[in-house]
């Protein structure tokens, strides 16, 4: 849910036991969130393990137009002088859709949030869903505690992209609303358009099956 917050691992797991080891661990806490991308854990996790995270969890995914992730995708890339190196599989959505059929083949209540919606108003979003888990909600749920430098500098995933990517949460003390546009950024209207179209088509299929399918408090 937090996805303006950071994790603080200091390594990868190297087999897929080892990042389920990582999952189990969490379920012995009142309160966790487990966030990770569909394209990199959906091809390891069993039907069995699906189902023994339900037990622990409630489902969410966070979904946000293709439109506008796309285009940030191939920026990043661009500007860490790899152009070509954004792919299908990164852009996310197959894999969610994928994932969240394997969920639903299961019976498995899923819910999605839609990006925009939620950092426009991210106290009211959250508690609809929190009094539909049970849970009590505060406002200290949205503030993100500030991290070290020397603590990032260990983080593989900031030591791959850094303030590229990570730069406005590093810097944000509190979720505050904020209007995201449905459509790229101004800073990406330089990316070629034929290499965010021939994503398009796909990604948004997913994008909305997700958007009406999943349940939204």
């Amino acid at each position: 849910i937090l996805a303006a917050g950071f994790n603080l691992q200091k390594d990868w797991p190297q087999t897929k036991e080892q990042a389920w080891d990582k999952i189990t661990q969490a379920f012995s806490k009142d309160f966790f969130v487990i966030k990770d991308l569909a394209y990199q854990m959906e091809p390891y996790l069993t039907d069995e393990q699906l189902k023994e995270i339900d037990k622990h969890a409630n489902i969410i995914f966070l979904i946000r137009s293709p439109k506008a992730t796309i285009a940030s995708g191939i920026y990043a890339y661009e500007q860490d002088n790899n152009p070509d190196g954004f792919t299908s599989e990164e852009a996310g959505f197959v894999h969610m859709k994928k994932l969240f059929d394997r969920f639903k083949n299961l019976s498995i209540t899923l819910y999605s949030i839609e990006a925009e919606k939620y950092l426009a108003n991210p106290s009211v979003v959250l508690q609809n869903y929190f009094s539909c888990f049970g849970l009590e909600f505060n406002n200290n749920i949205l503030v993100i505690k500030s991290v070290p430098k020397e603590i990032l500098n260990t983080n593989p995933a900031y030591c791959v992209w850094g303030d590229l990517w990570f730069k406005n949460a590093f810097e944000t003390s509190f979720v505050e609303p904020i209007n995201l546009s449905y459509e790229p950024s101004k800073k990406y209207q330089n990316i070629d358009h034929k290499k965010i179209s021939k994503f398009l088509k796909e990604h948004m299929e997913a994008y909305f099956y997700m958007q009406n399918n999943g349940v939204v408090p």
